[in-house]
């Protein structure tokens, strides 16, 4: 769920063509230039202003650790999610070290692997050939919580580590919960308002990707930390999807000054 859907996507029609790349669409609205801190308040406030009872997927990565730390800092009670799995040992240690040093309790999923692949079968890989299977706890955590009395949040960004900071990018599963599940609110914060989204672009500085993030976020440096399954469980993930189509799953948008051009050409409202 964006503001006035302000991005949309294709994913629709990869249900009758599961070859088709993925595909974005700026809906221009006009917005505001702010600095991050600014959109960051500003999109807060907007989202708060609609919605209530906050769960957010929290992975440990830098996107839904900054999520959970700006609503904390903004005082709007928010209950995080980390869901156990055999391969996010690692990552997890940090969303339980957060939690802790923020006194926050938070709802701890435990993942089987034969969970983890039966919902990326059935979630994600059968209905759209989805490709992220990383995606996959947030969507056991969203199914933890289903509620339409909940707000459900989530860590989508325009920085899409593969191309680094040189380009803005947008991935298919920044849509995954909006699409799966149109009826409840599921919100991605970096993504829901061009204000915020625009600052971020606006932000790109050169650099690896961990390293601008924590800067921007404010946030210790930590790599990236990928999913350490065990073979076995690779192996199954690839074995759902080596027969199927392999359409782009990530859509380049363009670099920091055609990205900011183009929506700067917005009938910009910079009072």
């Amino acid at each position: 769920m964006l503001k006035n859907n302000w991005i949309t996507h294709n994913l629709q029609n990869r249900i009758g063509d599961p070859a088709l790349d993925f595909k974005t669409q700026f809906n221009p609205i006009p917005f505001k230039q702010l600095d991050f801190q600014q959109a960051v308040k500003y999109t807060i406030d907007l989202i708060t202003s609609k919605y209530d009872n906050f769960y957010l997927s929290y992975s440990g990565g830098l996107d839904s650790e900054f999520i959970l730390k700006a609503f904390y800092e903004a005082k709007v009670p928010i209950k995080p999610i980390i869901v156990k799995h055999s391969g996010n040992d690692i990552e997890s240690q940090y969303a339980f070290h957060m939690c802790k040093k923020l006194n926050i309790e938070p709802l701890i999923i435990n993942c089987s692997d034969k969970l983890y692949l039966e919902v990326f079968r059935t979630k994600i890989s059968n209905p759209i050939n989805g490709m992220g299977w990383d995606v996959t706890p947030g969507i056991v955590a969203f199914l933890s919580v289903k509620d339409k009395n909940h707000t459900f949040l989530t860590g989508e960004h325009v920085i899409d580590d593969e191309h680094l900071i040189t380009k803005a990018s947008l991935c298919e599963w920044d849509f995954y919960h909006q699409f799966f599940y149109p009826e409840y609110n599921c919100i991605g914060p970096l993504l829901y308002t061009p204000e915020i989204t625009y600052s971020i672009i606006k932000e790109f500085d050169g650099g690896e990707v961990q390293d601008f993030k924590s800067r921007l976020f404010n946030i210790d440096y930590r790599p990236k930390i990928k999913n350490r399954f065990e073979e076995k469980v690779r192996e199954s993930c690839w074995e759902i999807i080596k027969n199927k189509p392999k359409p782009k799953h990530t859509e380049i948008l363009g670099s920091k000054k055609e990205v900011t051009d183009l929506m700067e050409s917005w009938n910009v409202d910079n009072k």
